[in-house]
């Protein structure tokens, strides 16, 4: 990984001499490992335990759920849909792999990722046998909970970020503003409702309707998993109020029975040996080739889930490390935006 860095490096300072003096210049470069492989880096071994002894598989999810790439100079970055289902796969019939630990840290993404996503580790945990275990870190909200949902327990920090049980589609219009300025914009179409909440075309109250109609049947889809996995841990007096879009904290998810326990990684990782029936054991990290990580929590280091980007650029060379987009584009989310205050 780092001769593959410091070879990228070379190449783009080459190109930026080579060019500087002709024309203003902007280098994008994506730094990931070359193959498709993964690592297994232990990061704790119980006292007793050997290095041949059965393990905990560690996978961290962070950032914009969403099956996108992430295009660079090098190649495009798998998006954590593929990320995340490609690291189940790649463990699946490890017969020294008898449980997993999903570090979240997501404010959610779009409906469909989340929804794959959901479906992928219920795939993985009845065709293994294995038990699943979602840790929740930061933030695990909307389509970051709904991901949880898919584990067979799960735990929060006690201050850990959740809930916002809901669906977001962000729509605005500029059609009122630019006819003000003698600008006007007209999409021809081949249907009435072909060009539906564009903002350049007049507000149109029954395509609002047609969009809430949309909204309407995710955000059922989104209570309904939340029945069938939750059912029997929540007061359903309170299921209008849990599922309205409010986010809590973990303590107050543990109160109204979205969460099993409040705790961490650690915690979570006692559960899955319990439920495992493993009493030595090891926790492994899941990560692309590179530096190995020095605890559970390193291995999962990476920029504020909740932040609308995190390149960083450095002169003229911009070198796109990740990216956790607030919304990669137009589309249904199952997100928790973070309020930004005055």
């Amino acid at each position: 990984m780092r001769t593959q860095q410091t070879t990228a490096a070379l190449i783009a300072l080459t190109l930026l001499a080579s060019l500087a003096a002709c024309t203003p210049l902007r280098l994008t470069m994506d730094l990931r490992a070359a193959d498709d492989g993964f690592t297994q880096s232990e990061v704790l071994r119980d006292a007793g335990a050997r290095k041949s002894s059965p393990s905990v598989a560690l996978i961290g999810i962070t950032g914009m759920i969403a099956d996108v790439q992430t295009p660079g100079m090098l190649g495009s970055k798998p998006g954590i849909v593929d990320q995340v289902a490609s690291q189940l796969r790649s463990i699946e019939h490890d017969p020294k792999i008898r449980a997993v630990i999903l570090r979240i840290n997501s404010p959610g993404g779009t409906v469909t990722g989340s929804d794959i996503l959901h479906r992928e580790i219920r795939r993985f945990a009845e065709s293994s046998g294995k038990p699943v275990i979602a840790s929740m870190g930061e933030v695990a909200a909307s389509g970051g909970y709904y991901i949880a949902l898919a584990c067979d327990e799960i735990y929060a920090e006690p201050t850990t970020i959740t809930a916002s049980i809901g669906v977001i589609i962000q729509t605005f219009n500029v059609h009122d503003g630019l006819s003000r300025l003698g600008i006007h914009a007209k999409a021809l179409t081949s249907g009435p409702n072909k060009a539906m909440g564009s903002p350049l075309e007049p507000y149109n109250a029954e395509q609002v309707a047609l969009l809430q109609g949309i909204v309407d049947r995710f955000y059922a889809r989104f209570r309904g998993v939340v029945t069938e996995r939750r059912g029997d841990k929540i007061d359903p007096a309170k299921l209008d109020m849990m599922t309205d879009g409010r986010v809590v904290i973990g303590e107050q998810a543990l109160e109204l029975g979205l969460i099993d326990h409040t705790g961490g990684i650690l915690d979570a990782y006692e559960s899955a040996k319990q439920l495992a029936g493993l009493n030595k054991s090891r926790l492994v990290a899941i990560h692309d080739a590179g530096s190995a990580p020095r605890s559970p929590w390193g291995a999962l280091a990476s920029a504020d889930p909740t932040a609308a980007t995190t390149d960083q650029e450095i002169n003229l060379v911009q070198l796109r490390l990740g990216a956790t987009s607030a919304m990669p584009g137009v589309g249904f989310y199952y997100l928790w935006q973070p309020p930004v205050l005055p």
